[in-house]
């Protein structure tokens, strides 16, 4: 049997609006509700799943840093072609179309 996401926030302290957020924010997917579902039912048998919420914590952990990457490499391309927008818009009269989206990377012109 799932559990309600309002019966998730209650065992963890939280509002179902925090943990609708935290999915949102992609910190919690589907799957990971699903884990906590079970580590909550195991405590509640009297079960230790400590070293198992350890385990998911850190594989989550792994994606979330793989997520940063990513996203620090978007950063990276955003800057680099900004300035090279910057360049061309300095390099164009006013009125004339200086062709920025045919600059995107992929795209020829």
């Amino acid at each position: 049997m799932l559990l309600r996401i309002g019966e998730v926030a209650r065992q963890c302290g939280v509002t179902a609006d925090t943990v609708r957020h935290y999915e949102k924010l992609g910190l919690l997917k589907p799957a990971t509700l699903a884990d906590l579902q079970r580590f909550l039912r195991a405590r509640d048998r009297g079960g230790a799943p400590c070293r198992d919420v350890r385990a998911a914590a850190a594989a989550r952990l792994v994606e979330v840093d793989g997520r940063i990457r990513e996203l620090q490499d978007l950063r990276g391309l955003l800057e680099r072609l900004l300035v090279t927008w910057d360049e061309k818009l300095d390099s164009t009269p006013d009125g004339v179309q200086s062709r920025l989206l045919d600059m995107l990377p992929g795209e020829t012109s």
